[in-house]
């Protein structure tokens, strides 16, 4: 073997063994970004969740009777959510028959909107029966801090139509008025 076929042999080992480390790190960094993202959202949704029981300042009473609310309303939700999943997979059946027709997929999509409206309603109710627990000094402080209201939930500002392609599209019908 020649000197320079030599040279290029090594040369050839070093960028695989370089590119090979950069895909194992790459692949390493992504897997550790996904996996711990959600736990660390839950994290401080309890941290918050506690500091705010801690600025209400709940009598013992108003702890329990939230708490009971609480256990009620993730009951229904529980509920909710898997009728939400069965007529997902309904309408995802729906669309890989072949007969497919207009009235049973729009039915399916009003369907599934029904189970999302009818748990919104019952988050909104939930939270208003907490928020009537609460004597006039809790709901100042709710109000102050309350977690749920769209412009915190979602990260934007007032006027801010968010990201995305439809964000981007109303951004720019409503720049053009």
């Amino acid at each position: 073997m020649s000197k320079v076929q030599n040279v290029k042999q090594i040369t050839g080992n070093k960028m695989k063994t370089l590119i090979l480390s950069l895909v194992t790190l790459f692949l390493v960094t992504s897997i550790n970004s996904t996996t711990f993202a959600q736990p660390k959202q839950k994290f401080h949704k309890k941290m918050f969740k506690e500091r705010m029981i801690e600025k209400l300042n709940l009598t013992k009473e108003q702890g329990d009777k939230i708490s009971d609310l609480r256990s009620d309303h993730q009951k229904k939700m529980a509920d909710f959510k898997a009728e939400l999943e069965k007529a997902k997979i309904d309408m995802r059946d729906l669309r890989d028959n072949s007969d497919l027709s207009r009235a049973e997929m729009i039915s399916a999509v009003e369907k599934v909107n029904n189970i999302k409206n009818k748990m919104a309603l019952e988050r909104t109710n939930h939270r208003m029966d907490v928020y009537e627990l609460l004597n006039d000094e809790q709901k100042e402080i709710w109000r102050e801090h309350e977690p749920f209201r769209d412009n915190m939930k979602m990260g934007f500002k007032k006027g801010d139509f968010g990201y995305g392609k439809h964000g981007r599209m109303r951004q720019r019908i409503f720049d053009n008025d």
